[in-house]
């Protein structure tokens, strides 16, 4: 019940000012077409005056064209407004489009956006797109002494390979069994050495050492199946540092998988595409 509630107020606020503006655009012709009707209902020597002045003024026109400026000006009151408030806020699992979130940033004018309880590829797209302005979550232990390594779980031919997958251990451990889609394929494992807890720390070397793995592919690699436990900071970083490349980059198309909630933690069979 908790969650269903924490989805139905989610983005309320923007939910709430959607309406008030879609509201404001139409109300003013919703008036005028009200009125009109009333005209033809009336009765007695009043209506010739009244249907004479219709057809001489185009109020029509001047209905749409209000609704349009009242729209403007409301709009333009809520981006001044939201330009200082956090977007994203409350404990519930975010999960909207991200047509939603464009929209939210470029017309309501949210400049701040929270990355926690957004999924990784929406994590990615984002920050990929510059969506927001700026993007906030939590802040983490910097731990420098704990070593990554990188191990190729599933060895990389010297043929002709196009995609492989990519499974990058931060928060939790990750093993084959829980890919469900293309396990027989090349998989290059990113984790912490000699691993001791699951608390979530920001790694400075961590997307470094994943960026000097990537560097090493050859050229033919285009496509990435990526398999992901990292933290907001490090899923930041990695698209900052290693993805946006601005389409100079070998890799051209990243496939991420969402791992799901239940007790077996595998990952879904359906990816979200990203373009690069």
């Amino acid at each position: 019940m908790s969650k269903f509630l924490g989805r139905l107020f989610m983005d309320f606020d923007a939910k709430v000012q959607t309406i008030l503006l879609i509201a404001t655009l139409i109300l003013p012709y919703a008036f005028w077409k009200t009125s009109e009707e009333l005209v033809v209902k009336m009765k007695g020597d009043i209506i010739e005056g009244i249907e004479i002045s219709i057809e001489n003024f185009p109020e029509v026109w001047i209905s749409i064209i209000t609704g349009i400026i009242l729209c403007g000006l409301l709009c333009m009151y809520f981006r001044q407004r939201n330009g200082e408030i956090t977007f994203n806020k409350g404990n519930a699992y975010k999960t909207q489009t991200y047509i939603w979130y464009f929209y939210c940033a470029n017309i309501l004018g949210y400049r701040k956006c929270i990355l926690e309880r957004v999924p990784i590829a929406q994590q990615i797209r984002l920050v990929l797109n510059d969506t927001f302005e700026e993007f906030v979550f939590s802040k983490l232990e910097e731990r420098e002494d704990i070593e990554i390594k990188a191990k190729w779980k599933i060895a990389l031919n010297a043929s002709y390979q196009r995609e492989i997958n990519l499974m990058l251990a931060d928060t939790y451990p990750l093993e084959l069994e829980k890919i469900t889609v293309g396990r027989n394929l090349p998989t290059l494992l990113i984790d912490r050495k000699n691993r001791r807890d699951n608390n979530r720390y920001y790694i400075p070397d961590y997307c470094k050492v994943i960026a000097e793995e990537l560097e090493k592919l050859p050229l033919e690699v285009e496509v990435i199946n990526l398999y992901a436990t990292t933290n907001v900071k490090h899923v930041k970083e990695f698209t900052e540092k290693v993805l946006k490349k601005g389409g100079r980059g070998n890799i051209k198309m990243l496939r991420v998988y969402q791992q799901d909630s239940t007790r077996e933690r595998k990952f879904g069979k359906k990816a979200k595409v990203i373009k690069l």
